[in-house]
């Protein structure tokens, strides 16, 4: 009865292959409802241990969905930014650095990869296809939001705690993928996804290194002026060197106010 069910649907899916007549989730959903009745009623059957053949016949639906989602991932990624940035980007939690777009981006992701992960693919071969062409997804969607924070960043300059916001964001995007690429297999996850990978967290790197420059950049002026400050109170300070025991709180006092610049602009940081 398999093998009979098998030759019907291998053809109809050629046909269908040639002219996509229907949506990429039906396909999808087709080939759920094929795997659970492989694995239910036909992969004990003689002769077991055998790589099945029904993963190959939904292979390029399963292309065509991940490449749907890239466009679906980024404009989701885009509507997450915007919310957060109406929001003043908010810390996601009291305990986190980063705002909630950086969650609501990996939460696509995973919610991506839990889908083809579900699908349990018995063909190690297809599956190294399928990890190749979502690392393409996760570089796509991560390298988007790293040059929308780029973008943004020279605005945000005057207000700190934004910036420090969205630095830390481009951070938790490398923690996140760190995460993710365990999921799909760390050390074994095939050699061309890995690199894949691996070339994303160097550039996100980099991103991170670039706006690092901005901001301390952008505090020079502040820190000059402190510094200037700091000079000044030092000049106007007159005495020899040899301090009497009855003038050592004064000059304490004038030790405290000299450093008094510097040290409103380190403590407000």
């Amino acid at each position: 009865m398999w093998s009979l069910f098998a030759v019907d649907m291998k053809y109809a899916l050629e046909e269908h292959e040639q002219h996509r007549l229907c949506k990429s989730s039906f396909y999808m959903n087709l080939h759920f409802k094929v795997k659970w009745l492989y694995t239910n009623y036909v992969k004990d059957v003689p002769p077991k241990g055998s790589v099945p053949e029904y993963p190959a016949w939904f292979e390029p639906f399963v292309m065509q969905w991940l490449n749907e989602n890239d466009d679906v991932s980024l404009e989701y990624l885009h509507g997450a930014f915007n919310r957060d940035k109406k929001d003043g980007f908010q810390r996601s939690s009291e305990h986190a650095l980063f705002s909630n777009s950086v969650v609501d981006v990996f939460t696509q992701l995973t919610q991506c990869f839990d889908v083809v992960s579900k699908l349990e693919c018995p063909d190690p071969e297809i599956w190294k296809r399928y990890m190749k062409r979502f690392a393409k997804t996760i570089v796509k969607v991560l390298i988007a939001y790293a040059d929308i924070v780029k973008r943004d960043f020279p605005g945000h300059l005057k207000e700190e705690r934004i910036a420090c916001i969205l630095m830390n964001n481009i951070q938790q995007l490398r923690v996140q993928l760190e995460k993710m690429f365990e999921s799909m297999g760390g050390e074994k996850l095939e050699e061309d996804a890995a690199n894949i990978l691996k070339e994303l967290q160097q550039n996100l790197n980099a991103a991170l290194d670039d706006l690092a420059c901005e901001f301390a950049i952008s505090l020079e002026p502040r820190i000059t002026q402190s510094v200037r400050e700091l000079g000044d109170l030092l000049l106007s300070i007159k005495g020899g060197g040899q301090v009497q025991p009855s003038q050592r709180n004064a000059v304490a006092a004038e030790a405290d106010e000299v450093l008094r610049p510097l040290m409103d602009l380190l403590d407000g940081n």
